[in-house]
C-alpha cells in the first residue's frame, strides 16, 4: 500500500468542495492507493509543459494533481502528494 498526503492547497480545496463530492475524491484517492502501480490506472495521465513531472487522476469533474516519489526503506512503496484538486477548468 502506498502512502497519500495532501498539500495545503489541495486540503483547502476539499474544505470548499460539497461534502458528498469530498468524500468521493478522497475515497477514489485512497482506492488508489491500493495499486501496485498507480500511473497504470485508467484514469491517470502523465502531466506535460508547466506540470511535467507530475500526473493527474480524473475523478468524475473532477481532477487531482499528484506527484510520484519512493518512500525510503520500502521497496515498492510510494508516496502521493497530492498537489491540487479542482475542476478541469480551474485546475490547469
Amino acid at each position: 500500500m502506498h502512502q497519500l498526503e495532501f498539500h495545503k492547497r489541495a486540503l483547502k480545496t476539499l474544505r470548499k468542495i460539497p461534502k458528498d463530492r469530498a468524500g468521493q475524491i478522497v475515497a477514489k484517492l485512497e482506492e488508489f492507493t491500493e495499486w501496485t502501480d498507480p500511473t497504470e490506472h485508467p484514469d491517470v495521465k502523465v502531466m506535460r509543459g508547466e506540470w511535467e513531472g507530475a500526473w493527474r487522476l480524473r475523478i468524475g469533474e473532477y481532477r487531482a494533481i499528484f506527484e510520484l516519489s519512493e518512500i525510503e526503506g520500502e521497496e515498492v512503496a510510494l508516496l502521493i502528494y497530492v498537489t491540487k484538486i479542482g475542476t478541469r477548468g480551474d485546475i490547469y
